[in-house]
């Protein structure tokens, strides 16, 4: 399973990188570019990564309350 999701995430997260680096190449040129700016919570590849990660049967899976915590503990690491 956990094979699955690392697969999954790695295809949903690069295929919304290179879409991203489409608008991202404007915000270059304009001099908008935010590339180091961490995803927001509402962000279409972190809501994808969610559903894809609850499709599995967990004891409790990851709910929008949640999210500020990961976010954080995340960020104790430095991977945010």
């Amino acid at each position: 399973i956990i094979e699955q999701i690392v697969f999954s995430g790695w295809s949903i997260t690069v295929g919304c990188e290179q879409v991203r680096r489409i608008k991202q190449t404007k915000e270059l040129i304009e001099g908008t570019s935010s590339l180091m700016k961490p995803l927001s919570v509402d962000d279409i590849t972190v809501k994808t990564i969610i559903r894809l990660v609850n499709a599995y049967p967990w004891k409790a899976p990851i709910v929008e309350s949640s999210i500020p915590r990961i976010c954080n503990a995340l960020e104790e690491i430095g991977l945010r």
